[in-house]
């Protein structure tokens, strides 16, 4: 069986991939581990975004945990980061989210936090795996009551207020709440702050999540930013663990150039873990060279949050993310959070003054770009040993030479191929990009 967890946690197509009976026997498998791990009387919250389908998969995931004797506190719609922070507030054994992050309606996923509020570690995710097989561990449904606290918003709401530290400029800005969890929470906090946003994708139906809003669908709030004359645009992503920038002139500020900024305020107010920062292999060059003129050490992790973390804890680092705009504050969430992430260039734009355009040009870019191959279940496995594929990046890689690099690398979350080059100047990135893509879908064709 092909592994279960990608790099963010269970995803895929809900009534095909993603089933009840799956989420049930996930359930079931984490109620274990955490027997295993003695737990007595373990507790798990459950949160979810705006999707149709989280109902179902919610109750399918209480049912499991509940047969083998773990007690389930729902939270409702609830950010990703919302979960994390109420596992570590109230001493939760784990916690779990039901969300496809940025991907659409159709989809949905399973996120699983430890008690740290950090996600399942790999050991921890092939534990789970092993014991889906496990019937022989099986015990009868248990019948325990399932609170619902509605009080988890709040709390989180206040723990969030509570990091800015001088009142915020009252900036003219537009939100994205990409029609998911940021819903629940976004207004309530930026009202707490003074802020009176425009609002977008702030009406969900349970099928309009991430559909033409949020930060994977950018072009509507750039044209409210230059429509309204505001000083700045923020969209969030549907479990609101990202966020993306559209600045005053209407161009989009990615995770490099949030990191970017953020970085460099940090380490010139001398904060603590400020000397190192952590992207990943995605990174634009761009980034590392920049913060290494400052004196900022710069380290690539794998793709994924969870590598991110990880990078950041044995190199001592408080802040990382990607360009997908997942940022973590290490010093004051134990996961990404976008409207941690959104606060944090609020209070950065309150303290300098300075429009946002000018503090997201400290990051001088390469010029990038990116192509998706589709990719079969049977070409995913194969990646690692073809030799065709080893050739071709070994190809590209000489063409590049030192004034750029590449990355072929297999999504974590979709059945894609990413294709990544950056180069110095545009000829060398398009004849390189040009080459990769004829000659990997080639190579692709065989499986």
């Amino acid at each position: 069986m092909s592994r279960l967890f990608g790099t963010d946690g269970i995803r895929g197509l809900v009534g095909k991939e993603l089933t009840p009976a799956l989420a049930h026997a996930v359930g079931r498998a984490l109620g274990l581990l955490l027997g295993e791990q003695g737990r007595p009387a373990p507790t798990v919250l459950i949160g979810h975004d705006t999707r149709a389908s989280c109902r179902g998969l919610v109750a399918a995931l209480t049912a499991g945990l509940s047969s083998v004797g773990t007690a389930v506190t729902l939270l409702g719609v609830l950010p990703t980061p919302a979960v994390s922070h109420l596992v570590l507030s109230r001493g939760a054994d784990a916690g779990v989210v039901v969300s496809a992050s940025h991907n659409p309606a159709e989809y949905n996923g399973i996120k699983i936090f430890g008690r740290d509020g950090t996600k399942l570690s790999d050991v921890g995710e092939e534990r789970i795996e092993a014991l889906l097989g496990d019937e022989g561990l099986a015990a009868a449904p248990i019948s325990i009551a399932t609170p619902t606290d509605p009080t988890g918003a709040e709390e989180y709401l206040a723990a969030l207020a509570a990091t800015v530290d001088t009142p915020l400029v009252p900036l003219r800005l537009a939100v994205d709440c990409a029609n998911g969890a940021a819903v629940a929470t976004a207004p309530r906090l930026l009202a707490r702050l003074g802020l009176a946003p425009l609002w977008l994708g702030a009406a969900p139906d349970g099928t309009n999540i991430n559909k033409e809003c949020g930060s994977t669908s950018l072009s509507r709030l750039s044209a409210t930013v230059l429509e309204h004359r505001l000083d700045l645009g923020i969209a969030f992503d549907g479990d609101a663990d990202r966020c993306l920038l559209i600045d005053e002139r209407g161009a989009t500020v990615d995770g490099d150039a949030i990191l970017c900024m953020c970085a460099l305020d940090r380490h010139r107010r001398g904060l603590a873990g400020s000397r190192a920062v952590v992207g990943t292999v995605m990174s634009n060059l761009g980034l590392s060279r920049r913060l290494e003129r400052e004196g900022i050490a710069f380290h690539a992790a794998p793709v994924g949050d969870r590598f991110v973390a990880e990078t950041m804890k044995r190199v001592g680092a408080t802040l990382g993310g990607e360009p997908s705009g997942h940022v973590i504050f290490s010093d004051v969430a134990a996961t990404g959070d976008g409207l941690l992430t959104a606060l944090s260039v609020l209070s950065l734009l309150t303290r300098s003054g300075t429009p946002l355009s000018v503090l997201a040009a400290e990051l001088a870019r390469y010029p990038a770009a990116t192509a998706d191959l589709p990719l079969t279940p049977a070409a995913r496995e194969a990646l690692a040993t073809d030799g065709e594929l080893s050739a071709l990046r070994e190809r590209a890689a000489a063409l590049l030479g030192t004034h750029g690099r590449l990355l072929i690398r297999p999504s974590g979350t979709e059945p894609r191929l990413r294709v990544l080059v950056e180069a110095d100047n545009q000829a060398l990135l398009e004849s390189t990009l040009s080459l990769l893509t004829k000659e990997a879908e080639r190579i692709l064709e065989k499986y």
